[in-house]
């Protein structure tokens, strides 16, 4: 969300900053660096003993089809720079409809919307006010239920946590 926010200024204001390398590069290098660490999590709490969980295939079949792109993406001179990010969003959201398929959660479904219904307006816009409408449907439908469900869980926790003090208070 911060990439598309950052580039829109960029834009916008006509920055002398080379995006591709202070914004792009970065961020993509950090969310493969935040990917391969979840991914490891998964495979350390993995109950199923695969050393390698269906849905770290998921997320690697999409970190190679992100990678194809951006070479694809630098290497066809037709293709508007505004369109890659469109095409990496549309591979997001199969690999989270993919994970949320897997685990059953609606949230990760739900946040594949998001990405697609953001790429739809990077591929029909053809300003950089797309950027923007971009980052809203992340903030939206991916970041608004993860936070909201990490909310969730901290109150079952705290209800968890109220009742094993309310047992030991009753002991003697």
């Amino acid at each position: 969300m911060k990439c598309f926010i950052l580039e829109y200024l960029v834009l916008d204001y006509a920055l002398p900053i080379n995006s591709m390398l202070y914004i792009w590069s970065l961020s993509i290098f950090m969310a493969t660096v935040a990917t391969v660490i979840y991914l490891r999590l998964q495979v350390d709490e993995s109950t199923t003993g695969h050393p390698f969980p269906p849905s770290a295939a998921i997320w690697c079949v999409c970190l190679i089809g992100i990678l194809l792109v951006i070479v694809a993406g630098f290497s066809l001179e037709r293709l508007d720079l505004l369109q890659i990010p469109a095409l990496l969003s549309i591979l997001l959201g199969f690999a989270y409809c993919a994970q949320g398929l897997l685990e059953k959660k609606i949230r990760h479904i739900f946040s594949a919307f998001g990405w697609w219904l953001g790429a739809a307006i990077l591929f029909r816009q053809d300003s950089i006010n797309g950027l923007l409408y971009f980052a809203l449907f992340i903030l939206l439908f991916t970041v608004v239920p993860t936070f909201s469900s990490m909310i969730k869980r901290r109150r079952e926790l705290n209800r968890a946590m109220q009742g094993l003090d309310a047992q030991e208070t009753v002991r003697p």
